[in-house]
C-alpha cells in the first residue's frame, strides 16, 4: 500500500524548500545566464541551517540552466515521495508501543502510514501531543517517550555516522538506548547531507549532533 498523507500538516521545511524549487526554476527559464549561480551561492548562504533547501540549491549548481532545472525537478520529486514514510512503518509494525517527541510533519507521515498497517499504544510525553495525536484514533498513553519499545526520534539532519537533532530530543534518544530500547531514527531521506552540504550546514540553536542510532 502507498502512503500519502491524511493530515494537513503547519508550513514546514518541505514547503520552504519547495518554494525556493519553484522560484529558481522560474530563474532557469528567463535569465539563467544573468547571475543565475550567484543567486544560488547568495541563497547557500541563506538557508546554511536547512539541509533541504541546501538539497535544492546544490542541484541548481549548474551553469547550464536545462541542467539545473532537471536537477531542482529531481530534488523536488523527492521532497514529494512520500514512499519513506511507509518503508519506516513497516518497520514498526511489530514494536508493542512506539513514543512520540513531536508533533512534526516527518513523525506524523510516519504515524499515519502506520495506522493504515496496525493499532499501536502511543506514549507521549505532554497533553498537547497527546491532543495532536487525536485524530489518528490509537491507544495514547501519557509518559517519557523514552519508556516505549520505540522511540521515534525526529533529525533535523543526518550522515552516515551522525544525527543532528533538538538537544531534548537527543536527552530522551540517550536514555532509550541506555535502557537497551530501540531508537528509530524519523527524517526525509534528502536530509541527508552530502559532503559539500556538510561543509555549508550550520545546525539551528539548540540543535545537537549524536551517534546516528543503527535502525533498523
Amino acid at each position: 500500500m502507498t502512503y500519502l498523507p491524511t493530515q494537513t500538516h503547519p508550513i514546514s521545511a518541505s514547503t520552504l524548500a519547495r518554494e525556493l524549487a519553484e522560484s529558481l526554476l522560474e530563474k532557469t527559464e528567463t535569465d539563467w545566464h544573468n547571475g543565475g549561480l550567484e543567486l544560488v551561492a547568495r541563497l547557500r548562504e541563506d538557508v546554511h541551517s536547512s539541509p533541504l533547501s541546501l538539497r535544492v540549491t546544490e542541484a541548481a549548481l549548474h551553469a547550464d540552466p536545462r541542467q539545473a532545472a532537471d536537477s531542482i525537478r529531481r530534488v523536488m520529486a523527492g521532497i514529494d515521495d512520500h514512499r519513506w514514510a511507509g518503508e519506516i512503518a513497516g518497520h514498526l509494525v511489530d514494536a508493542p508501543s512506539v513514543g512520540v517527541l513531536s508533533l512534526g510533519r516527518e513523525t506524523l507521515s510516519v504515524l499515519e502510514a502506520l495506522c493504515l498497517m496496525t493499532s499501536v499504544q502511543l506514549v507521549v510525553p505532554t497533553r498537547a501531543i497527546a491532543r495532536g495525536l487525536g485524530y489518528l484514533r490509537q491507544p495514547l498513553l501519557l509518559g517519557p517517550a523514552e519508556h516505549a519499545d520505540t522511540l521515534l526520534l525526529p533529525g533535523v539532519a543526518f550522515d552516515p555516522v551522525a544525527l543532528w537533532t533538538y538537544r531534548r530530543w537527543a536527552a530522551a534518544g540517550w536514555a532509550a538506548h541506555d535502557a537497551s530500547r530501540v531508537v528509530a531514527p524519523i527524517v526525509h531521506p534528502l536530509l541527508e547531507l552530502t559532503p559539500l552540504n556538510r561543509k555549508a550546514f550550520r545546525p539551528p540553536a539548540g540543535v545537537v549532533s549524536m551517534q546516528r542510532p543503527l535502525w533498523p
